[in-house]
């Protein structure tokens, strides 16, 4: 039997009470915390999938699409590239994911050569420190002696490509979840195309897989300012301007279907201090290929106005 002096037994009685009104928070609901004595405790302790339950969701990055967009946009820049240069090309074509096409001229190989090898990108390590070289590039350039050209992604480069949409992807998600209020979900990289989130406490998870399986695409194109909204021309279309003032009436605006420097060539984008008007802004940071189109582009059309386009809405 043990024995106990009056003041341990205090001591005990006091510890026992102290672990009681601690833990009296995970006993009610978080409305009935609201309003308490800033002295009281409310902190709850968030509990896992194992002893709360919840729901386990594993996404999957779409590699197939992820290609057949960057072979669009790339198709788009060989023709860029080779009118620029005034070479003579035909029978440009997507086949088995690479690009061919022929040179009017087989003599104009090299100055082709010379003008697409910019393409192609060094491969970075995503899941390392931004910006880190791990050798080769993300695309292979042919054209042979008969003028047959062929652009096609290597296997390194859809890789990298994949990693980048992982990490993108698991801030897109970590921000729409944050949106729901969920406390403390888990969300991380799984393989080299999955993200694994366990969300403690979500029993009917519909809508959050509604929310965060939606595909954030974003888009930079240029403003259709001389066409006419009601009839727009085949080369543009109307999209919903979205509302950032309350009470607002969102408007609709004008833009070409072309898109002048896609997501995929963004590197960075964080809030800013605009240290002339002190007013906040989004500074945001392109690769070499997207630094190159959105100098080109912003240079060829001073003055006008582009749209950032998120979602398939004008965000600004």
């Amino acid at each position: 039997m043990f024995f106990f002096s009056t003041w341990q037994r205090y001591l005990i009685l006091g510890l026992c009470a102290l672990g009681a009104i601690l833990a009296a928070p995970n006993l009610v609901s978080k409305s009935m915390l609201e309003g308490l004595p800033s002295f009281l405790p409310t902190r709850q302790i968030s509990l896992g999938l194992d002893l709360r339950g919840g729901s386990y969701i594993l996404l999957e990055i779409d590699g197939d699409a992820l290609v057949k967009e960057r072979l669009e946009i790339l198709t788009d820049d060989v023709r860029t590239r080779l009118r620029a240069e005034k070479i003579a090309y035909r029978d440009i074509k997507v086949v088995n994911k690479v690009i061919q096409f022929s040179l009017v001229e087989p003599v104009d190989r090299d100055r082709a050569l010379n003008a697409l090898k910019t393409l192609a990108q060094p491969i970075v390590n995503a899941l390392a420190d931004p910006g880190t070289n791990v050798g080769g590039t993300d695309l292979t350039i042919e054209i042979n002696a008969e003028g047959q050209g062929r652009v096609a992604p290597t296997d390194a480069g859809v890789l990298a490509k994949k990693r980048s949409a992982i990490q993108q992807s698991i801030e897109i998600v970590r921000r729409r979840v944050d949106q729901t209020g969920v406390a403390e979900p888990s969300i991380q990289a799984q393989g080299a195309d999955r993200i694994l989130v366990q969300l403690p406490g979500v029993g009917d998870p519909k809508h959050i897989v509604q929310l965060i399986g939606t595909t954030a695409k974003m888009a930079f194109r240029m403003v259709n300012s001389n066409g006419d909204p009601a009839r727009p021309p085949p080369d543009s279309e109307v999209l919903q301007m979205t509302d950032r003032t309350v009470g607002a009436t969102a408007s609709k605006i004008l833009v070409y279907k072309k898109v002048e420097v896609s997501g995929e060539n963004l590197v960075d984008a964080q809030p800013a201090n605009d240290g002339q008007t002190g007013q906040w802004v989004v500074s945001f940071r392109f690769d070499r290929a997207g630094a190159r189109k959105f100098a080109d582009i912003t240079a060829a059309n001073v003055g006008k106005p582009f749209a950032v386009v998120l979602d398939n809405k004008v965000i600004t």
